[in-house]
């Protein structure tokens, strides 16, 4: 029965090692994985880079399925391998979200401002304040959505 090993390029925030929560979580739940015997990282030069090294039987699990449950134990954002194509759309996507924040905080922030002195100055009552907060509310949620609808 032949063994395969195969490393997967991956990013992390600090520690090269099994010490980063994340990448312990990721671990734990592909090791005891039917097809899978071990999953460790081997570091790199420097802090930032490493790689996920799995050990798997492939005549019980392909590659393919080692990715899939890889994703499913949410490295899907930390795994990189040989996809740094999708680098550019992961940068866009959050420079998107980073403006659609502001955003949302403006608008949240802003009927909060109008609304409290209104209603303390007794120009604005409880219905339409009501209505005013849960109207902005459901603003910020569409205006969220939008990342939705983001491509390359």
């Amino acid at each position: 029965m032949e063994k395969t090993r195969i490393n997967v390029d991956i990013l992390l925030p600090e520690l090269p090692n099994e010490r980063d929560e994340c990448v312990s979580r990721i671990i734990k739940s592909l090791e005891n994985k039917r097809g899978i015997e071990k999953v460790h990282v081997v570091p790199e030069k420097g802090y930032k880079k490493a790689q996920l090294c799995f050990h798997y039987d492939p005549s019980v699990i392909s590659i393919n399925k080692v990715e899939q449950l890889a994703k499913q134990a949410g490295a899907d954002n930390a795994l990189m391998a040989d996809k740094l194509e999708n680098l550019p759309f992961a940068i866009g996507l959050s420079k998107k979200a980073h403006g659609i924040i502001k955003q949302n905080l403006v608008i949240s922030l802003g009927m909060v401002v109008i609304l409290i002195p209104l209603t303390i100055l007794g120009i604005a009552h409880i219905d339409p304040g009501v209505i005013g907060h849960e109207g902005s509310t459901l603003v910020v949620v569409v205006n969220a959505l939008r990342l939705l609808a983001y491509t390359k």
